[in-house]
């Protein structure tokens, strides 16, 4: 047993080269990256729209209108969407990250807990840069 987990360590010490350029698909790393942050605005947009009086109440109670509500949640739920088809990732990527600073500095500066709304920012500013990748709608439109 010891004998063949050595020989298997050996074997991927000598691969690890291989089995690295392997792994390295940047198409598929922006798939996933983009498919995981919008199903997670999927989720929230759709929290927000399901109980709307409330989402309305919890931006009033920081100050913002009534329109901002609606707003970010049509932004959430569309903005998901998108980047799970992969369609107008640039554009979605700058809305959602401007979405998500705004949670950071109406919501988390003064409640705490803003850990999840920094990592989305973080991701879809890298999605504004990067684009869709080679999974995508806007792959297939540029290719057109």
């Amino acid at each position: 047993m010891i004998t063949r987990m050595l020989a298997l360590t050996k074997r991927y010490i000598k691969n690890k080269k291989y089995m690295m350029k392997k792994l390295e698909n940047p198409a598929v790393g922006l798939l996933i990256i983009r498919v995981f942050v919008g199903i997670a605005f999927i989720l929230h947009g759709y929290s927000k729209l399901s109980g709307i009086d409330g989402t309305v109440g919890f931006f009033g109670s920081l100050g913002l209108p009534a329109i901002v509500a609606y707003l970010v949640t049509i932004a959430e739920l569309l903005g998901g969407i998108t980047l799970v088809l992969g369609f107008y990732t640039r554009i979605t990527g700058i809305v959602l990250a401007v979405v998500m600073l705004g949670a950071l500095v109406f919501a988390h500066a003064k409640n705490g807990g803003g850990e999840l709304a920094s990592i989305m920012l973080a991701a879809n500013l890298g999605l504004a840069f990067l684009g869709a990748g080679a999974y995508s709608l806007d792959s297939r439109q540029a290719r057109m």
